[in-house]
């Protein structure tokens, strides 16, 4: 039943319906002679009427689209290709992964020296075998090294003898030899140059 809304016009509900032609007998007579005088309720219906066009022709066409249908005859070349694209990263990964041998450590002999400049050099980049001065030391078994920058900050860490500290960059550090205990024995001063 035509209930129209506020001052006898049409309200969204029933605009939508008549558009859709849900509207018959006497409910469409009605609806029908509103619309012949009143203006805003005609530009509404033909507003809705555009709407459900474009609707319906945006569903026909999505209809008409064709379905894409896999071709199960080309499913082997496609794992041949993704195994083909496997094996080269693999192949790429392994290369990687291969240990470049490593240049031979450069022997660093660390003496105590007093005065305003740094004596003991080492090439940039160059692992060093670093072999601190040791007299007048307690022996013991193994001592801690530690290699920081000219503001401090620590660098590397390990214990002599032991493995070789790795390469630097050119600048000035201090290596400092530590007790097993943690007690400060000596600290040298190292200036790692550019290699020529």
């Amino acid at each position: 039943m035509l209930a129209m809304g506020i001052g006898g016009c049409l309200d969204d509900d029933e605009t939508e319906r008549y558009s859709m032609g849900r509207f018959a007998g006497a409910e469409l007579d009605r609806c029908d002679e509103h619309l012949l005088i009143c203006e805003p309720c005609r530009r509404q219906v033909e507003a809705a009427d555009v709407f459900l066009s474009a609707m319906r022709r945006a569903a026909a066409q999505s209809q008409e689209r064709p379905r894409i249908r896999y071709n199960w005859f080309h499913l082997p070349r496609l794992i041949f290709v993704l195994g083909a694209l496997a094996a080269l990263l693999l192949a790429v990964w392994f290369g990687a992964q291969r240990q470049v041998p490593a240049p031979p450590a450069a022997t660093v002999l660390l003496t105590a020296s007093r005065g305003s400049g740094i004596e003991i050099h080492a090439p940039a980049g160059t692992p060093l075998a670093l072999q601190p001065d040791l007299s007048g030391l307690p022996s013991w078994p193994s001592y801690r090294l530690e290699v920081v920058d000219a503001a401090g900050a620590r660098l590397w860490q390990g214990a002599y003898p032991g493995p070789d500290a790795p390469g630097m960059r050119p600048g000035i550090y201090f290596v400092r030899l530590y007790s097993p205990r943690g007690e400060i024995y000596r600290e040298y001063g190292l200036e790692i140059r550019k290699s020529r």
